[in-house]
Parts: structure tokens; sequence; C-alpha cells
């Protein structure tokens, strides 16, 4: 069965099909070709007749000249002999359905499985298929939103590939102002559920604590989601009070997170005086301030 990242990744490339062109001119054999009008063909590709040979994904690129190219989405997280074989078949079948270029395009786990997935695949005397293989090494560790290569899919995919090492928190925060600049908010809202889904530990409480803000109008939205679906399903989370309750929880507990992060100690007082609190204001003071104060005293000063 398909992990939660598996299918994530494949979310990402279908819901911006030009993110496959930006990952497939990284590589220099490919970085001068004109690859525009990016279409996603299919979830899996059609022309393949039988269940177990499918593509994740499909996406039909226009270049400079007149062949245009086709390129075979693929996300694999580990290594599998299986896929030596039936990636040619992919690429075979689709060639020569669309009667044009293809390339295959593997998106890795880890940098071990991308050098597996690289090395090219002999078919025979004289035939050879070379995959595109893109790793952890291959995405940049994006802690800046105003570098050339903070775009939207590429934050969101530094943030999951990169958010474990020691700049995780940073590419979190890159990731956040990122997503406040796109024009497709929903697409913000998405792409944020995406990472939420996947980052673990202090760097999930930490996501947290950001959206419990209203820095940015998408942090509304992202919490609406959640109360919408509350509201649907009938459960308690969605009525007012309770909501009032949850979100006062979720900043206190954003605030120990914070602080904790940060190395600040705080007494058994100062931490029930936090979790006690169910004034949303005073909580958004607080918050703010924990991530600047250099002591909880300073913080309720």
């Amino acid at each position: 069965m398909p992990s939660d990242l598996h299918e994530t990744l494949i979310r990402l490339f279908r819901d911006a099909p030009d993110f496959a062109a930006t990952l497939l001119c990284r590589r220099p054999d490919l970085r001068m070709r004109q690859l525009s009008n990016p279409t996603l063909i299919s979830e899996n590709a059609s022309v393949l007749k039988y269940a177990e040979r499918r593509v994740d994904s499909v996406i039909s690129f226009d270049t400079g000249d007149d062949e245009g190219l086709i390129g075979a989405i693929e996300v694999q997280l580990d290594k599998k002999k299986t896929k030596r074989f039936s990636w040619p078949t992919y690429l075979t079948r689709l060639r020569e359905d669309t009667r044009k270029p293809v390339v295959l395009l593997v998106i890795c786990g880890t940098d071990a499985v991308a050098q597996w997935a690289s090395e090219p695949i002999q078919l025979g005397p004289g035939s050879v298929m070379s995959p595109v293989a893109v790793g952890p090494t291959d995405i940049p560790c994006i802690t800046d939103p105003d570098t050339p290569e903070a775009g939207p899919e590429m934050a969101a995919l530094s943030a999951i590939i990169h958010s474990r090492r020691r700049c995780g928190l940073e590419v979190l925060n890159a990731m956040d102002v990122v997503f406040s600049r796109m024009p497709d908010q929903e697409r913000a809202v998405n792409y944020t559920e995406y990472v939420r889904s996947l980052v673990t530990g202090t760097r999930l409480k930490h996501l947290e604590a950001l959206l419990s803000t209203d820095t940015f109008p998408y942090h509304n939205a992202f919490t609406q989601r959640y109360i919408d679906r509350g509201k649907s399903q009938g459960k308690a989370e969605g009525k007012a009070e309770g909501k009032a309750e949850g979100i006062a929880e979720a900043k206190a507990e954003s605030i120990l997170t914070v602080l904790n992060a940060r190395g600040i100690a705080i007494s058994a007082h100062e931490r029930d005086r936090v979790t006690a609190c169910t004034d949303l204001s005073q909580l958004d003071v607080w918050l703010a301030s924990a991530v600047k104060v250099d002591s909880a005293a300073e913080l309720f000063g």
C-alpha cells in the first residue's frame, strides 16, 4: 500500500505539473530545453492496459521545437528491482502512443535510492534507458523565501525533505512566507496540509505555532477548513465553545513548544499560567513574544 509520503508527493505534481519541468531542468543535459505548457495527461498511463503497468503521473510539455516531451513521474521511496523492468515498459508504451520523446523522472526518498534509480538500465546490446532521479541532495534547503528557487512547490518539497535537519525551523518559516504570497490561497492551504501531515515532533509543533497566529490570511483559511470539517462531521470541536477551547489549548501548547525549542526554562507555575489561559488575544500576544524573549518572566512582563 502506498505510504502517506508517496501519495503526498504525487499530489504535489498533479496540483502543479510545471514543477516537474523545474526539477527536470536542474539536470545539465535538459537545462537548455524550453519546457512549457505542462499538461497532466492522467494519473496513470492510460495507454498501459494492465493494472500492474501503472506510472504515478504523466505530463506533456511543449518544447522549443515541434517535438514536445512526455514526462513519466514516479515516486520511489525504496529500491525495488522489479521497477527496473517495468520502467522501460512505461516509456516505450508512452512513446508508441504519443509519438513524442519521453523521459522518466523518479522522485526518491533517499540519496541512496536516487543513486540506484539513476543507474542506466541495460535493455540489451546497444539499448540503454537512463532515468532522471532526484534525491534529497538535489532539493535545495529553502531558508530564504526571497531566493529565486523559493517557488511554492519547491518550498513545500524542501519542508517535507529537510524539516528534520538542523535548519528545519528556518525551512518551515520560509515556507510559511512563500505560501502567504501565493495568488491561489486555497492551494496554499492544500500545500500546508500536505506538509503538516508529514512533519513530526517539534517541527510539527512549530508549524502549528505559526498557523495559530493571524500573521497571514491563509492561516485563518487553514484553521477554518478544520472547523468546517468538525461541523460537517457533527463533532463537538465544530461547536463555538469547543472550537474556542481547542484553539486556546493549541495556542498554549505552541507557546510552550516555542520556549522549549529555544531552550528557555519555564517553571511549573508559569506553565500552568499559560495552559490555564483561555483569552485568545492574550495567548496571541504571548505566542508572538515567545519567539524573541530571553526568559519566561519577560514573556509575562
